[in-house]
């Protein structure tokens, strides 16, 4: 891992608050690969009542093709009770192996 990412990482952990939904940050970081490094760097959500409510998503689902559009649509949950069924859809691993992942979040987002 490159100084800069691991910069950039850190501001990520800052940035949405994360001290302390990581039990060993050091550990942690060590151990995330190139995609959730990715992921995880380019992630660039307001930080909004779900995403605070959730916030543990953002460091869990890091390994998901659909991370980024899901982080952002939990975001901009209109209602309590849409947040909880797109955090219901992003961490199910049935819904992140199907076709139709993106389809049924947009569909509870809307």
């Amino acid at each position: 891992m490159k100084i800069t990412e691991l910069v950039k990482i850190i501001k990520q952990i800052q940035k949405y608050q994360l001290w302390n939904e990581i039990k060993n940050v050091r550990k942690w970081i060590k151990g995330l690969t190139n995609k959730e490094i990715d992921n995880f760097i380019k992630l660039d959500v307001e930080l909004t009542k779900p995403i605070i409510e959730y916030k543990y998503l953002l460091i869990s689902l890091l390994n998901s093709d659909y991370y980024l559009q899901d982080m952002e649509s939990l975001s901009k949950a209109k209602t309590d009770k849409i947040a909880y069924n797109l955090r219901l859809v992003a961490w199910d691993p049935i819904s992140l192996y199907s076709g139709y992942h993106t389809t049924d979040m947009e569909q509870i987002a809307n």
